[in-house]
């Protein structure tokens, strides 16, 4: 037999004979199971790459998902194989053209997850190429009022503001501080600028 195009103007149900969804979708699947346990009544779609290859040491994409605007690639996920594992790609395009869809964050067979980055070695790994840029940022609705971030470079540097100051600074290769209050060790309650408390019978000390 032989497959050509096919197109259709409505709303498409598989597995069912009503659109489901009360968003109308162009496109539904209906079906039980799960996951885990896979059958002919899964609400799944499963793509295949009939193409070879799609194990070994040699990478070999095996399917994937486009999501286009303007006639051009703006982003992906897929999956992939390497080293004869499967890894779960996701990619965007910086560009006005389509002309620079690039991978910028993986699951890789562990579970590991990598940003800008393609091979993670811990649960989250977060790779920033320019020096003195932030690799991980946290805000609150009032945007730079309260924060914390990671900044990478040649030197180790977390920083939590609040009112728009530094409040908290650890560097690895330069000055550290805290200007948001009290600091306690041994204590959640310290009543002076640096306040040690020892539950034992000995005085706490500070060995230099």
């Amino acid at each position: 037999s032989s497959f050509g195009h096919g197109y259709y103007a409505g709303n498409v149900g598989i597995g069912t004979g009503t659109i489901q969804t009360a968003r109308q979708t162009a496109l539904e699947i209906v079906g039980a199971g799960s996951i885990a346990s896979p059958s002919n009544a899964d609400a799944g779609i499963t793509l295949t790459n009939t193409g070879g290859g799609a194990g070994g040491t040699a990478t070999t994409d095996l399917g994937y998902i486009e999501f286009y605007g303007k006639d051009e690639r703006r982003a992906y996920i897929g999956s992939r194989v390497e080293s004869d594992e499967g890894v779960l790609v996701f990619g965007t395009d910086s560009s006005t053209d389509g002309s620079s869809l690039t991978e910028r964050m993986r699951i890789d067979p562990d579970g590991n997850v990598g940003i800008g980055t393609t091979s993670p070695d811990t649960k989250l790994t977060i790779y920033e190429t320019g020096v003195g840029e932030m690799a991980l940022n946290v805000r609150d609705a009032s945007n730079d009022a309260h924060r914390w971030y990671i900044e990478a470079g040649s030197e180790g540097l977390y920083r939590i503001l609040n009112g728009g100051s530094t409040k908290i600074q650890l560097r690895a290769d330069g000055d550290s501080y805290f200007t948001g209050g009290n600091v306690g060790i041994g204590t959640t309650g310290p009543g002076e600028r640096f306040h040690m408390y020892n539950t034992s019978t000995e005085n706490p000390k500070i060995l230099i």
